[in-house]
């Protein structure tokens, strides 16, 4: 992905609409989303905004404590997660992606 979203791709949803993590990937082999981009949410200081969803792109598994971790860089440019950054490295589990980003040329090795 690496450029900049469009403002006509940017909303505000209310909580009940916005995105959640899908359980379905929860049972996928981390390794699987190496190199795909991945939506998170992540905090925020502003009180009517608590949590700006942005794409990660993944770049490596280690395991933790038994626990297997994704660790990847932020692909967008916040808003309102202000101790983000586009390019900031980030750990995180499969329980917290949301969906997955794939290019129509790997529509093919769907992960879907």
């Amino acid at each position: 992905m690496s450029k900049k979203e469009k403002k006509s791709n940017i909303r505000f949803m209310c909580e009940a609409h916005a995105p959640k993590p899908n359980p379905k990937y929860v049972e996928m082999e981390p390794e699987l989303f190496i190199g795909k981009n991945v939506k998170m949410a992540f905090p925020t200081e502003n009180e009517n905004f608590p949590v700006e969803h942005m794409w990660v792109k993944v770049n490596e598994v280690v395991e933790e404590d038994g626990q297997k971790i994704l660790l990847g860089r932020i692909d967008s440019e916040p808003l309102y997660a202000k101790k983000y950054y586009n390019g900031c490295g980030v750990a995180f589990r499969l329980m917290n992606i949301e969906d997955v980003y794939e290019p129509p040329e790997e529509s093919k090795k769907s992960l879907h």
